[in-house]
Protein backbone atom coordinates (compact mmCIF):
# COMPACT_ATOMS: atom_id res chain seq x y z
CA UNK A 1 0.00 0.00 0.00
CA UNK A 2 2.58 2.50 0.36
CA UNK A 3 4.35 2.16 -2.81
CA UNK A 4 0.30 2.83 -4.17
CA UNK A 5 0.42 6.21 -2.18
CA UNK A 6 3.99 7.15 -3.66
CA UNK A 7 3.06 6.07 -6.92
CA UNK A 8 0.33 8.59 -6.73
CA UNK A 9 2.21 10.90 -5.31
CA UNK A 10 4.68 11.08 -8.12
CA UNK A 11 1.45 10.76 -11.04
CA UNK A 12 -0.18 13.64 -9.17
CA UNK A 13 3.06 15.83 -9.32
CA UNK A 14 3.92 15.30 -12.85
CA UNK A 15 0.33 15.42 -14.09
CA UNK A 16 0.31 19.52 -11.84
CA UNK A 17 3.94 20.11 -13.30
CA UNK A 18 2.73 19.12 -17.36
CA UNK A 19 -0.85 20.99 -16.93
CA UNK A 20 1.51 24.17 -15.32
CA UNK A 21 3.82 23.97 -18.29
CA UNK A 22 1.37 23.63 -20.99
CA UNK A 23 -0.10 26.69 -19.73
CA UNK A 24 -3.36 25.55 -18.20
CA UNK A 25 -2.60 26.34 -14.73
CA UNK A 26 -1.11 29.39 -13.44
CA UNK A 27 1.28 29.54 -10.43
CA UNK A 28 -1.28 29.18 -8.02
CA UNK A 29 -3.39 26.84 -9.59
CA UNK A 30 0.19 25.06 -9.72
CA UNK A 31 0.71 25.33 -6.10
CA UNK A 32 -2.70 24.15 -5.14
CA UNK A 33 -2.99 20.95 -7.51
CA UNK A 34 0.89 20.26 -6.54
CA UNK A 35 -0.24 20.62 -2.48
CA UNK A 36 -3.70 18.01 -3.49
CA UNK A 37 -2.04 15.69 -5.89
CA UNK A 38 1.71 15.51 -4.51
CA UNK A 39 2.13 16.06 -1.17
CA UNK A 40 -0.93 14.65 0.06
CA UNK A 41 -0.12 10.89 -0.63
CA UNK A 42 3.09 11.97 1.13
CA UNK A 43 1.37 12.31 4.12
CA UNK A 44 -0.72 9.16 3.98
CA UNK A 45 2.53 7.14 3.37
CA UNK A 46 3.77 8.56 6.66
CA UNK A 47 0.54 7.40 8.70
CA UNK A 48 1.09 4.06 6.84
CA UNK A 49 -1.71 1.53 6.07
CA UNK A 50 -2.81 0.92 10.07
CA UNK A 51 -6.14 1.10 9.89
CA UNK A 52 -8.46 0.13 7.47
CA UNK A 53 -10.11 3.47 6.99
CA UNK A 54 -6.85 5.33 6.28
CA UNK A 55 -6.28 2.54 3.38
CA UNK A 56 -9.91 2.44 1.75
CA UNK A 57 -9.45 6.53 1.52
CA UNK A 58 -6.13 5.98 -0.20
CA UNK A 59 -7.73 3.47 -2.68
CA UNK A 60 -9.87 6.06 -3.56
CA UNK A 61 -7.50 8.91 -3.84
CA UNK A 62 -6.88 8.37 -7.57
CA UNK A 63 -10.33 9.15 -8.58
CA UNK A 64 -10.25 12.66 -6.22
CA UNK A 65 -6.99 13.20 -7.54
CA UNK A 66 -8.81 13.51 -10.78
CA UNK A 67 -11.59 16.20 -9.42
CA UNK A 68 -8.96 18.19 -8.32
CA UNK A 69 -7.72 18.64 -11.78
CA UNK A 70 -10.98 18.86 -13.08
CA UNK A 71 -12.23 21.14 -10.37
CA UNK A 72 -10.44 24.21 -12.62
CA UNK A 73 -12.76 23.80 -15.87
CA UNK A 74 -15.95 22.34 -13.88
CA UNK A 75 -16.59 23.82 -10.31
CA UNK A 76 -18.90 21.43 -9.02
CA UNK A 77 -15.89 18.67 -9.23
CA UNK A 78 -14.23 20.62 -6.15
CA UNK A 79 -16.94 19.38 -4.15
CA UNK A 80 -15.74 16.19 -4.51
CA UNK A 81 -12.66 17.05 -2.86
CA UNK A 82 -14.07 18.46 -0.05
CA UNK A 83 -16.60 15.09 0.36
CA UNK A 84 -12.97 13.48 0.49
CA UNK A 85 -11.05 16.00 2.53
CA UNK A 86 -13.65 15.25 5.30
CA UNK A 87 -13.06 11.74 5.10
CA UNK A 88 -9.65 12.28 5.90
CA UNK A 89 -10.93 14.60 8.93
CA UNK A 90 -12.56 11.70 10.49
CA UNK A 91 -9.56 9.55 9.94
CA UNK A 92 -7.17 12.21 11.44
CA UNK A 93 -9.77 12.65 14.33
CA UNK A 94 -10.23 8.50 14.81
CA UNK A 95 -6.37 8.81 15.12
CA UNK A 96 -5.99 11.44 17.44
CA UNK A 97 -9.03 9.74 19.86
CA UNK A 98 -7.40 6.15 19.85
CA UNK A 99 -3.83 7.09 20.76
CA UNK A 100 -3.88 10.50 22.38
CA UNK A 101 -1.80 13.29 22.18
CA UNK A 102 1.68 11.71 23.98
CA UNK A 103 3.76 11.18 20.46
CA UNK A 104 4.16 14.96 18.90
CA UNK A 105 5.08 13.22 15.51
CA UNK A 106 1.96 11.40 14.87
CA UNK A 107 -0.50 14.57 16.45
CA UNK A 108 0.95 17.09 13.76
CA UNK A 109 0.19 13.84 11.35
CA UNK A 110 -3.49 13.57 12.68
CA UNK A 111 -3.61 17.78 13.02
CA UNK A 112 -2.84 18.23 9.28
CA UNK A 113 -5.63 15.73 8.10
CA UNK A 114 -8.15 17.71 10.56
CA UNK A 115 -7.27 20.92 9.11
CA UNK A 116 -7.45 19.80 5.37
CA UNK A 117 -10.99 20.46 5.10
CA UNK A 118 -10.53 24.20 5.63
CA UNK A 119 -8.26 24.06 2.52
CA UNK A 120 -10.81 22.10 1.24
CA UNK A 121 -13.32 24.65 1.40
CA UNK A 122 -11.16 27.86 0.39
CA UNK A 123 -10.80 25.38 -3.01
CA UNK A 124 -14.50 25.09 -3.68
CA UNK A 125 -14.96 28.68 -3.00
CA UNK A 126 -11.91 29.34 -5.44
CA UNK A 127 -12.72 27.41 -8.53
CA UNK A 128 -16.32 28.73 -8.32
CA UNK A 129 -15.58 32.11 -8.22
CA UNK A 130 -12.73 31.72 -11.16
CA UNK A 131 -15.69 30.55 -13.32
CA UNK A 132 -18.32 32.56 -12.53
Amino acid sequence: MKIYSLASSFIGGIMSFVLWQAGYLSQVEFLLTLSMCGFLPVILFLIGNTEPFIEKLLLMYPIFMLSVIGAFEFPWMSVLWLVYSFGLFLAGCFRMVQRGFFYIEETVLDMALIYLPLGAVWFVVYSFTLNY
